[in-house]
């Protein structure tokens, strides 16, 4: 009896663990699930998703914390008809376990269901899942609520990953990665397309309830009714060094270039995107505002009928504005547009506003349109138009205080105009304006200054109320001399560096201190700047021309500190008379033997001592010119670091080598991701950048005319270094192998391939001759244990190290790169 009991006990207890009641986190016991047959579900043997087939089973499986990872790409083409993909989980049975990407993509998800909620690659992430690295491309997804080109809700967490295509909402709830977010995202970006039927909807998540931390969108937005942003339509969590660059269009209130409203915090982050509002609230950052903002900035135009800020549409008490700016231009068809915020009832400090703002209606000013808040340590430089209430800081300062801050913008309008306020019964104390600039000498409070004693540092003296040993700094190279704020504000500054007349161009623009840096172009001189007896010859960062060259037009990046350029002058040697010397009377020497011109019969040995020069390039296509030009740009481009990859990083040395030489680019959060794998069309791309390759052809691959790197693809083809596959196509997002790689190299080097069956592995692979002979070349090298491993994923740093080796052993350079 006692063995029978047993007996059924083990039954039952087999019978739950098979349907899944015993998982990963219950024991040891792992099911063997469906068409999951690798792996067994557990953290150290996940189970492995190599098909269509496979990433749709894991629908089966959400009542167990189990652990999968993708192990190929995946086109989902094939789910395309009738409402296309079902999401992965939903509001009852929600995913719960771990999906790592791997590296590799999902491409051509499809889900046309307009009728239902929680839509994406995955439907609903419950709390404690974790979502990483995923590569979803060319999506296209359309649901009723809550929809994103990944997940439609999360509450989990998602990190390392992005989305391309489309993403609509019938109402509500849209994002181009996540529709409704609770949990944690970093990391991450999106660049797809937005529409949004009613209200919520943003480039990278429509609603924020958690964190958002170094991720980004790059897609348009298009709201029907409120509430959108080119990152997050409503944000009611934590965004940190995040941003955002797509456009903005909201049919009728609230949006913002990062955020339509924000209800608690944004801190170290941007928006560059113009804004477009058919009613009320818009702002270069956000719409409107409840919470604190600090060291953030917006450069891109906004456009609304009423109460519009280059950063702001409108704050209330409670959002506090520090340390941040505006440079984008205001357009406010009717009334309240400022620099930096159409209506403010809260705090703001050491902030600036330096675009124009035009105000068809009342209320306009250089900083804020009107004022009912708390103002300190700030100031604006953008002109005001406005037809009636307009001041140079502030159009109508209804109440509050402003105190140390200024103007110099230039104000027109009908009436009721100010040098630094228009009108109100607010208090201003401590601060001025230009009355050369503004053109006004009347104002409704503020001190008005001509421009020489604006920029003399004793005129704010007064009391010692302005602390220019802490927020504030002047100097006459910088901000063309009127005082700045030294957190937020560093500069490029030219100087003409022993130049006997005219100016260098103005270092009136300043950046954002930042980790990543910003990125301009480096201006020209004016006629008038020169040194008698030299020309101008670019900018250097040291004055005696031994620092790193920018010519005028080249980018360059303004990171945490100010940088000087001086103008680099060369002497002009004046072309000698000539002297018999240099035409020298034909001594005859004798008639040449064979030595000097060689002539056409290839001369078969005796070339004296055969010095290790290897001919370049084989294919006629590669302009070793250009090659070798791109190589000497490496000794005066700017050094670059990863915060991945330290110096004593294997590789370090050529991902630094690559990525100055722009064959290669580390990603928006700073890192370089050395171990991720390559796509063909990634390396193809890398390949055309090192050879300067610029010759197109037709991109006639079945699966690359519409692919990002098809011009790349393309020149690579023209130029006989690719062929592709039997069934006419390229595979551009399979990832790829070593072997591959060492193809398409012996398609550029000119030697002759020779099978010396190096590697235990190589032997009869189809590329072993090709194998053998780069190794004898040193462009490849093997492991330690003597094989090559001619299948594996060739990585990051493994792809351009073989790029560099390649160009050094083929034009006999000295690239440090080991």
């Amino acid at each position: 009896m006692r063995n029978s009991r047993t007996r059924i006990m083990v039954l039952v207890l087999a019978i739950i663990m098979a349907i899944g009641g015993i998982g990963p986190r219950a024991g040891n016991v792992y099911a063997d699930v469906g068409v999951l047959t690798v792996g067994n579900g557990s953290e150290l043997n996940p189970f492995e998703i190599a098909t269509a087939e496979q990433l749709n089973s894991v629908r089966n499986y959400l009542g167990t914390y189990y652990y999968y990872i993708l192990t190929a790409n995946i086109d989902l083409a094939g789910y395309n008809d009738g409402e296309g993909w079902l999401p992965i989980g939903s509001e009852s049975a929600k995913f719960i376990g771990n999906f790592d990407g791997n590296g590799f993509a999902i491409s051509n998800l499809t889900i046309n269901r307009p009728g239902t909620d929680s839509i994406g690659l995955f439907g609903v992430v419950n709390r404690g899942a974790e979502v990483k690295n995923m590569k979803l491309e060319n999506v296209k997804v359309s649901g009723r609520e809550t929809v994103g080109g990944l997940v439609g809700e999360n509450n989990g967490t998602i990190s390392h990953s992005y989305t391309t295509g489309s993403v609509e909402a019938v109402k509500f709830n849209g994002g181009g990665l996540i529709g409704y977010n609770y949990g944690q995202i970093s990391h991450s970006y999106a660049t797809s397309s937005i529409e949004v039927g009613d209200s919520y909807g943003g480039g990278l998540i429509g609603k924020n309830n958690g964190t958002i931390s170094d991720s980004y969108a790059t897609g348009s937005v298009t709201v029907m009714k409120g509430y959108g942003g080119g990152l997050a339509g409503d944000n009611s969590g934590t965004i940190s060094d995040s941003h955002a660059t797509g456009t903005v269009d909201v049919r009728e209130n609230q949006g913002g270039g990062l955020i339509g409203v924000n209800n608690k915090t944004i801190n170290d982050s941007y928006a560059t995107g113009t804004v477009k509002v058919g009613k009320d609230y818009g702002g270069g950052l956000v719409g409107y505002n409840y919470g604190p903002i600090s060291n953030s900035y917006a450069s891109g135009n906004v456009s609304v009928q009423n109460t519009a800020g280059g950063l702001v549409g409108s704050s209330v008490s409670e959002g506090r504005i520090s340390n941040s700016y505006a440079s984008g231009n205001v357009n406010v068809r009717g009334n309240q547009g400022g620099g930096l915020i159409g209506q403010n009832k809260g705090p703001i400090s050491a902030s600036y506003a330096t675009g124009s703002v035009v105000v068809g209606g009342t209320q306009g000013g250089g900083f804020v349109g009107l004022n009912m808040g708390t103002i300190s340590d700030s100031y604006t430089m953008g002109s005001v138009l406005v037809k009636d209430i307009g001041g140079g800081f502030v159009g109508y300062h209804f109440s509050g205080a402003i105190t140390n801050s200024y103007s110099i913008g230039k104000v027109t309008g009908d009436s009721v105009l100010g040098g630094f306020s228009g009108f109100g019964s607010g208090t201003i104390t401590h601060s001025y304006y230009d009355i050369d600039t503004v053109g006004i000498t009347e104002s409704a409070g503020g001190n008005g200054k001509t421009t020489a004693v604006m920029k003399d540092q004793s005129t704010y003296a007064v009391d010692n109320i302005w602390k220019f040993d802490d927020i504030w700094g002047m100097d006459s190279k910088r901000n063309q001399g009127y005082p700045y704020l030294r957190d937020i504000q560093v500069f490029l500054i030219y100087d003409a560096n022993k130049s006997v007349g005219g100016t260098v161009p103005s270092a009136s623009y300043s950046f954002m201190p930042s980790n990543s840096g910003t990125s301009v172009n480096v201006l020209d001189i004016t006629e008038s700047l020169r040194i008698p007896g030299h020309t101008f010859a670019g900018w250097n960062t040291k004055a005696n021309g031994e620092g790193t060259n920018y010519p005028v037009g080249a980018p360059i990046t303004i990171n945490k500190e100010d940088l000087t350029l001086f103008a680099k002058w060369t002497l002009n040697t004046p072309t000698p008379t000539p002297t018999p010397t240099p035409t020298p009377t034909p001594t005859p020497t004798p008639t040449p033997t064979p030595t000097p011109t060689p002539t056409p019969t290839p001369t078969p040995t005796p070339t004296p001592t055969p010095t290790p020069t290897p001919t370049p390039f084989f294919n006629e296509k590669v302009n070793i010119d250009v090659v070798r030009a791109l190589v000497d740009n490496e000794n005066s481009a700017t050094d670059v670091t990863f915060k991945d990859v330290p110096a004593s990083a294997p590789n370090a040395k050529a991902i630094e080598v690559a990525t100055k030489l722009g064959i290669v680019k580390g990603y928006e959060d700073g890192s370089f991701n050395p171990n991720a794998t390559v796509t063909r069309a990634e390396f193809a791309t890398m390949l055309v950048k090192a050879l300067g390759l610029t010759s197109k052809g037709d991109p006639s691959f079945k699966d690359t005319k519409e692919h990002w790197a098809a011009d790349a693809i393309a020149t690579l083809k023209a130029s006989g270094i690719i062929n592709g596959y039997l069934d006419g196509t390229f595979k551009p997002n399979q990832t790829i192998s070593r072997a591959e790689i060492v193809a398409m190299l012996s398609k550029v080097i000119n030697t002759t391939f020779v099978k010396d069956s190096k590697f235990e592995d190589t032997s009869g692979n189809w590329a072993e001759a090709e194998i053998d002979t780069l190794s004898k070349m040193g462009i490849v090298k093997g492991t330690t244990n003597g094989s090559f491993k001619p299948n594996a994923n060739a990585t990051r740093s493994e792809s351009v190290l073989m790029i560099l080796r390649m160009l050094n052993a083929s034009l006999g350079l000295s690239l440090d790169i080991e």
